[in-house]
């Protein structure tokens, strides 16, 4: 899974961003995963499956049971690894270090 993950966002990648879609007239804009009929413009953080709008994030959520949570334990390669991945392990370390706080504080203030 996590490979399939990692290859689907290369090609992505690779696609260029959805800014870019539409600058060449002659060039379809890239469809939606989900129901193949609109343009895609939201991508989820799991499996990076492209959707166009709620229903299809929602039948893709429902059909494949994704959560839509990004995997923060998946691998990258470093060569992958870019500043908004940066930003966005700094985000779950800070995360942990307040859930951490949090449950200190709760058992501190039980303590007899």
């Amino acid at each position: 899974m996590t490979t399939d993950v990692t290859s689907r966002k290369r090609q992505r990648a690779e696609e260029g961003s959805d800014d870019d879609a539409g600058d060449d007239p002659d060039e379809a804009p890239p469809l939606c995963d989900v129901c193949g009929a609109k343009p895609r413009r939201y991508c989820c953080p799991r499996c990076a499956a492209a959707t166009c709008s709620l229903a299809c994030c929602t039948r893709h959520k429902r059909d494949t049971g994704c959560d839509g949570r990004r995997d923060v334990a998946a691998y990258a390669p470093m060569r992958d690894l870019g500043l908004r991945d940066l930003r966005k392990d700094g985000a779950f370390l800070d995360a942990a270090g307040r859930a951490r706080a949090t449950a200190a504080r709760h058992f501190a203030s039980r303590a007899p």
